[in-house]
């Protein structure tokens, strides 16, 4: 076997090759973000008010505004002092020359036996207004989002095991043609059932995509792969751009979500320029054809890989090689004390961050203002606070950047709750409201980030793998339950929510041990001796070109651990 990261020393770790690789691969994540967050367009809400055909017909031969007759229809609710747009008031028509005449104030309310009518100013059709997801439908539209994230819940786990078994190339191609073809079914069908079912496979492809992209770009980009990683996180904010731009000029949802699915289209072409991990070629013992893929990375980046570096790798790796064959599950994160109560903090922090930001993310129509330019606001949150990480990650506690960024989107939401229920109608509580909600997504976007390199860092790594994998699952959990909070009837309640849940989890930071710039423990007993002394066990090595070569080939061996573990991560 070879280690690919001595290779990558000598040919480097972000060459001109690898920046290519990279922006070809992260056009996936793109997608990715553009599905997860399509609800916002595809789903949007619409104001609406009950059909009354009769009436209707008589507007068309007396010229009566569309305005008139849904005042005069609609039932005022004086216990929430607004118009109910479920319920219209009944119509008497055994005379009625006149519209006010049909209409029996008095009398009580009734449903929309004769459906619905949409304002279709903004969008001309959407999920809503085409199923009549409205009133007592409403809960399908949840029930669609929260589907949608259990498929992507899955979706680590199948990319995971098609990535590992026939290479990385492969499974992304399959996950490139799954959005594609299923895409594309979403958008065509008539059935709003079908519908959900082409949506949870979207949401396999779509998080399947972007989790092996990680893998591979994390895999090809040696010691600079968090920068690479972080690069990804830029890439996904620019697809709440492309989502603003393609949905303000296609304003139909069918039309706007095939094009959504033809955007992975270009990358059929992409993937034949794009050569297979050379790392999991070596992992499988296909050394001739790694040896083969590295030498185009030398080629490109214009270094010369000799036999000597050959030899080397492969010296290297028999170094830093573990031997041991114990193995570990889940189960095992919770039998030492001190692991077991930083695994259920962690796994809540999860939790609340995933479900602060998607909650956070999908209720953006529900802002006021322009509902483009506000998720293209959020894009720009993304792109910006990505590159703000990229320099500083690593020069920032992790623990106070994370805490801190949780206290800053439960003040936020705290703040947007007081908007709502204290400035009312209020146009300056409208905006206040919208800039605070901006806010809390810049906090939980950060602990989004941060979180998946900090998880990695706070195990050994005999159970790394299985600790990220629980963490995964809780932060898909809380993704799933985001659109069941954003779906309330009270609209100050899902800031409230945030804000508790978000202070919560920010105490919970700071219980955590620190893990910047300290070596990786590698055993439980290391590892429980950190949790209590929260020092590092050996040395930090500062500057690894002035230590012993002994030094640099354990570090390097721990650092390929944590290749293998930190993007575990993103099958969430």
């Amino acid at each position: 076997m070879i280690d690919f990261g001595v290779i990558l020393d000598h040919v480097g770790d972000f060459g001109r090759y690898q920046v290519a690789l990279c922006c070809m691969v992260f056009y996936l994540t793109v997608s990715c973000a553009m599905h997860i967050l399509s609800p916002v367009f595809y789903a949007a809400p619409m104001d609406f008010r009950c059909r009354v055909l009769s009436i209707e017909n008589l507007i068309v031969s007396k010229n009566v505004s569309d305005e008139f007759i849904t005042n005069a229809t609609s039932y005022f609710n004086h216990e929430t002092s607004k118009y109910d747009s479920c319920q219209r008031l009944p119509l008497n028509l055994t005379s009625c020359n006149l519209t006010m005449e049909c209409i029996m104030t008095n009398s009580t309310p009734i449903s929309c036996v004769d459906g619905y009518h949409y304002d279709r100013t903004e969008f001309t059709e959407t999920t809503v207004s085409e199923w009549n997801l409205v009133c007592d439908r409403y809960f399908l539209n949840t029930v669609e989002h929260s589907i949608f994230f259990v498929g992507a819940m899955a979706g680590g786990f199948v990319a995971g095991y098609l990535a590992d078994r026939f290479g990385r190339k492969p499974a992304l191609m399959c996950c490139c043609l799954g959005i594609i073809v299923f895409g594309s079914i979403a958008s065509l069908v008539p059935w709003f059932p079908a519908f959900v079912v082409a949506r949870f496979f979207v949401g396999m492809c779509a998080v399947g995509q972007d989790f092996l992209t990680q893998v591979y770009v994390i895999e090809i980009t040696g010691r600079k792969r968090t920068t690479a990683s972080i690069l990804g996180q830029v890439a996904f904010g620019i697809g709440l751009f492309v989502n603003s731009f393609i949905s303000y000029f296609v304003r139909n949802w069918r039309y706007f979500y095939l094009m959504l699915s033809l955007f992975n289209v270009p990358y059929i072409v992409f993937h034949y320029l794009i050569p297979e991990s050379p790392r999991w070629y070596f992992s499988k013992s296909k050394n001739e054809l790694g040896k083969k893929v590295a030498q185009r990375f030398g080629k490109y980046n214009k270094k010369k890989i000799t036999p000597d570096i050959w030899r080397e790798a492969e010296i290297s790796l028999k170094d830093i090689t573990d031997t041991s064959n114990e193995k570990y599950t889940f189960l095992d994160l919770f039998k030492p004390k001190k692991m077991r109560m930083i695994t259920i903090c962690i796994n809540i922090c999860w939790f609340v961050s995933f479900m602060t930001y998607i909650g956070l993310s999908l209720n953006v129509g529900s802002l006021a203002g322009n509902i483009f330019l506000n998720n293209a606001f959020n894009g720009v949150v993304s792109v910006v606070c990505s590159i703000f990480l990229i320099f500083t990650i690593n020069r920032i506690s992790r623990r106070f950047l994370l805490s801190g960024s949780m206290f800053l989107t439960a003040v936020a939401s705290f703040g947007s709750f007081c908007a709502i229920i204290f400035g009312g109608d209020a146009p300056a509580a409208a905006t206040t409201g919208r800039v605070l909600t901006f806010i809390a997504y810049l906090g939980s976007w950060i602990v989004i980030v941060v979180s998946f390199i900090y998880t990695a860092e706070l195990y050994p790594t005999v159970i790394r793998s299985n600790a990220v994998g629980v963490a995964t699952v809780s932060g898909s959990l809380g993704d799933i339950v985001a659109p069941i909070v954003i779906s309330s009837k009270y609209s100050w309640l899902p800031s409230i929510v945030f804000g508790i849940l978000s202070t919560v989890a920010g105490i919970l930071f700071l219980q955590l041990p620190e893990t910047i710039n300290k070596p990786l423990p590698e055993t439980f007993e290391e590892a429980e001796l950190f949790y209590a002394s929260r020092k590092p066990l050996r040395p930090f090595v500062s500057d690894v070109h002035t230590q012993q070569s002994t030094l640099l080939q354990q570090k390097e061996g721990n650092d390929d651990q944590l290749d293998k573990d930190v993007i575990d991560q993103r099958s969430c």
